[in-house]
């Protein structure tokens, strides 16, 4: 399996968010915001699938015509 890691980038603030799966077969994922001490948390596969299920139902709540 490839390692990979995503950063998002805030595009108002000088905030990042990374996602990477670590050696414990979990997701990580780590908050910075304003070059602060990075914030982190790791989930293992069923949260993560929760996680997604979650956001995917909340993104749906969000209205207009982005997508």
């Amino acid at each position: 399996m490839a390692r990979t890691r995503l950063l998002f980038c805030d595009s108002q603030e000088p905030s990042t968010l990374e996602v990477f799966y670590n050696d414990k077969n979990e997701i990580s994922i780590w908050i910075e915001v304003d070059g602060e001490n990075p914030t982190s948390i790791s989930i293992d596969k069923l949260t993560s699938i929760k996680l997604v299920k979650t956001l995917k139902c909340e993104i749906s709540k969000i209205g207009g015509s982005n997508g």
